[in-house]
C-alpha cells in the first residue's frame, strides 16, 4: 500500500498565522484563500498529469513512473475537502470523507472572556452534500453537524492517528492501493509518529507546506518513506 499525504491548501486561518502570527480572529472551519484555491488547482492538475503514466517501481522514489492513485480520502473540514474536491474533479475519483483524520482540535473557537475552547458543530451532512458533489459522506453522520462535541484534548490526538493507520492497514492490504490522504499540519505529525512508532510527546515534529506530499509505503511489517514535503510541483509564488 502507497499513501500519499497531502496536506491542505492555504486556508484564511494559515494567512492571519502568517500575518500577523497570532490566532486572533480565527475561524472555526476555514475557506480557502484565493492563494489556496491556486495552490488546490495545482496540485490537482499535478496528480492528474501523473495518473495515466503510473507504473509500479519499488525504486521509482520520486515518482517519476507516475502516481496512480486509487482511493481518495479527505478530512471533512472545509478546507481539506475543498482541496479534495479539486483533486476529484481532475482524476474522476470520489472524495470518501472520513471524520479520524481532521485537524488536531477538532472544530472549536476560543471563548473570548474565559479563553476556553469552546467545541463547535461543523456543517451538517446536507451542507456538505450540497458543496461537494463528489463527496461520500460517512455513515452516521446524523443530522447535525460532524464534530457537535467538545475541543479535543492532546491526549486523545495519538490514538486517533494510531486507530487512522490500523484501518488503513485493515482496508488496504492490496499492494496496488494507491492511498491519498488530504489532511491537516498538526494531525501528519501524529500520524507519521503512529506510522513508524514514534513518540509524538517527544518533541519531534515534521513540517508541511500547503498541499505538500507525502509518500509512504506500509508492506505488512515494513514501512517506508520515500519523500517528505515534496512541492516541486508548484511555481515559487505559490508556496506557503
Amino acid at each position: 500500500m502507497q499513501i500519499f499525504f497531502i496536506r491542505h491548501a492555504q486556508s484564511t486561518n494559515n494567512a492571519l498565522w502568517n500575518n500577523t502570527g497570532s490566532s486572533v480572529g480565527r475561524v472555526e472551519d476555514p475557506e480557502l484563500t484565493d492563494l489556496g484555491w491556486r495552490q488546490a488547482k495545482a496540485v490537482a492538475e499535478y496528480i492528474r498529469s501523473q495518473q495515466q503514466d503510473y507504473q509500479y517501481d519499488q525504486d521509482d522514489i520520486q515518482n517519476l513512473k507516475g502516481l496512480g492513485i486509487t482511493h481518495l480520502y479527505s478530512s471533512l473540514m472545509t478546507r481539506a475537502l475543498s482541496t479534495a474536491h479539486s483533486i476529484a474533479e481532475q482524476i474522476q475519483l470520489p472524495v470518501r470523507g472520513w471524520i479520524d483524520i481532521h485537524e488536531c482540535g477538532g472544530i472549536f473557537l476560543d471563548d473570548e472572556i474565559s479563553g476556553e475552547r469552546k467545541g463547535l458543530p461543523g456543517k451538517t451532512g446536507a451542507e456538505l452534500a450540497n458543496r461537494f458533489p463528489n463527496l461520500i459522506i460517512p455513515d452516521g453522520l446524523g443530522v447535525g453537524g460532524w464534530w457537535n462535541r467538545p475541543y479535543e484534548s492532546r491526549e486523545l490526538w495519538i490514538g486517533r492517528a494510531q486507530k487512522v493507520v490500523e484501518k488503513l492497514m485493515r482496508d488496504h492490504q492490496a499492494d496496488n492501493d494507491r492511498i491519498a490522504l488530504v489532511s491537516h499540519g498538526c494531525f501528519f505529525r501524529y500520524f507519521l509518529c503512529a506510522v513508524f512508532n514514534l513518540d509524538a510527546n517527544d518533541g519531534v515534529w515534521f513540517d508541511m507546506n500547503n498541499v505538500a506530499i507525502t509518500r509512504l509505503e506500509i508492506n505488512g511489517d515494513t514501512k517506508r518513506l520515500y519523500y517528505l514535503n515534496r512541492v516541486d510541483f508548484l511555481p515559487k509564488e505559490l508556496i506557503s
